[in-house]
């Protein structure tokens, strides 16, 4: 017999990350999930900012948000949301792959950068789909 509470989002989830036109993961990076504290934390965030751009919308204010910020912005709310990755590197000076240690920093200069576009729309469509958020037993067909 099923539980509505067999249902319940996990803490987190990791996102497999394929390079483009690639079948094999390259890295891993684990995202917290919608009821964790950070992502809670975030969406109190992301509801005040909502609140500042519509109250600047009913004065007649046009958004004050160059594209610039915007993209900074939308790469906040997915950094916001790493706790780690694995597997993520750069070439050094001598040309060699070598691991990038996580950090936020880190993380939104990749994000930000257009040539890895990619990599931002993977990370994106994976927050966006909830149930990668689901006990795999329940989401396995």
């Amino acid at each position: 017999m099923v539980s509505i509470l067999d249902f319940r989002y996990e803490d987190s989830a990791v996102l497999h990350v394929l390079p483009p036109g690639g079948s094999e993961p390259i890295a891993t990076i684990e995202f917290a999930g919608p009821a964790h504290e950070k992502t809670r934390s975030q969406a109190q965030w992301l509801y005040a900012q909502s609140q500042r751009i519509s109250i600047r919308l009913s004065q007649g204010q046009r958004s004050p948000r160059t594209l610039d910020e915007a993209e900074r912005e939308n790469v906040k709310v997915i950094v916001g949301r790493m706790l780690g990755w694995d597997g993520i590197k750069r070439r050094d000076d001598a040309g060699k792959a070598v691991e990038v240690p996580f950090s936020e920093e880190s993380a939104t200069e990749m994000l930000l950068n257009p040539a890895l576009g990619w990599l931002f729309e993977q990370c994106f469509a994976f927050l966006g789909n909830d149930h990668n958020f689901l006990p795999r037993r329940l989401t396995a067909h």
